[in-house]
């Protein structure tokens, strides 16, 4: 077999998206809108829609409307790969899965098919896993594949975790955020994955290139201009405040000036905005940009835009918690 060795370009690239939350967070409300943005006023969307026509809520006030696709149970991988199938043949530039839940945990599910082989043999163990999971495989190659943008909507739920006390009580407490209800492992092949909250605003929690970190952005509603930034990056072209892409290596060089201030006053809005008591909240914010923050403060002895962001974060943060979570952040 003869190879072909070319230089490596990022252009015409598909993105893969994953959006979990909680139910009425907006989910599909936000698919559809990243979705128009990305193909354009007249670019064909296809929802494929496991959730009994709930998908055609918005067929109203979606710009342009789209095409669904009904997929009820049984909801077996193949299933899901003949679908997308389906809709990429009807020549959709923008294929729409909610949700993709189901395909983990819904009837006909891989979940279930587990399930089955458990109760048809009689034992447990991971052999009833080994056909199930061979399948999601498969359906996960190809979204991997697919030569058109995929977006994915994951319901949402909040994991228990449980920990001694003081007093060595046992105590169980569910964690502040959502996790995807899929195979573990399945966002992390994503492009982009974020959480939707309950003001339909973005917790994001993984961005694949550095550039995305400006389409993609914490506490920031998905719009249809969220899918025209993400369709340029597609297309190879730069985002605004990316990461130069001629830094010497080893050294970062991290957006500054307008990008950057806007950032910033985000931030420190968000941050005064914070009642008493909700040390726990910034903490957690801070915990979730830790790496960024101190990478700008190393950037910013040649950068005096960073510098100053960062000085002013630092010191709204710390108004918001306690001198120990402040000296901690410096």
């Amino acid at each position: 077999m003869t190879f072909t060795i070319r230089p490596a370009q990022r252009s015409d690239s598909k993105a893969l998206v994953g959006l979990y939350g909680q139910s009425g967070c907006g989910k599909t409300f936000s698919a559809l809108m990243l979705a128009r943005g990305l193909v354009g006023p007249t670019g064909k969307i296809i929802l494929i829609d496991t959730e009994e026509k709930r998908g055609s809520l918005y067929a109203d006030v979606i710009p342009g409307g789209y095409d669904t696709i009904d997929l009820g149970a049984p909801f077996s991988p193949v299933r899901y790969i003949e679908a997308i199938e389906a809709a990429e043949k009807d020549g959709a530039e923008c294929i729409i899965i909610d949700s993709m839940s189901h395909e983990w945990e819904g009837l006909g599910g891989v979940c279930d098919m587990a399930g089955v082989i458990e109760q048809r043999t009689g034992k447990s163990g991971l052999h009833c896993w080994k056909d199930p999971k061979m399948a999601h495989q498969k359906m996960l190659l190809k979204l991997l594949q697919s030569k058109t943008h995929v977006i994915c909507c994951l319901r949402g739920k909040r994991k228990s975790r449980q920990f001694k006390d003081d007093k060595g009580k046992t105590v169980i407490v569910k964690d502040d955020f959502y996790t995807p209800k899929q195979d573990g492992d399945f966002i992390y092949e994503l492009t982009v994955h974020a959480e939707i909250l309950a003001d339909h605003k973005l917790r994001v929690t993984k961005v694949s290139h550095p550039q995305l970190a400006s389409v993609f952005k914490d506490g920031v509603m998905i719009s249809e201009a969220t899918g025209r930034a993400l369709a340029e990056w597609s297309k190879g072209k730069e985002t605004p405040g990316a990461v130069e892409p001629n830094a010497v290596p080893g050294e970062t060089k991290w957006p500054a000036h307008k990008t950057l201030g806007e950032w910033a006053e985000w931030s420190i809005l968000w941050l005064d905005s914070l009642p008493n008591g909700s040390q726990a909240r910034a903490k957690e914010w801070h915990t979730h940009y830790e790496t960024w923050l101190r990478k700008l403060h190393t950037s910013g002895q040649n950068n005096a835009a960073a510098a100053t962001a960062f000085t002013d974060l630092m010191a709204t943060y710390g108004k918001a918690t306690n001198p120990q979570h402040e000296e901690a952040a410096a």
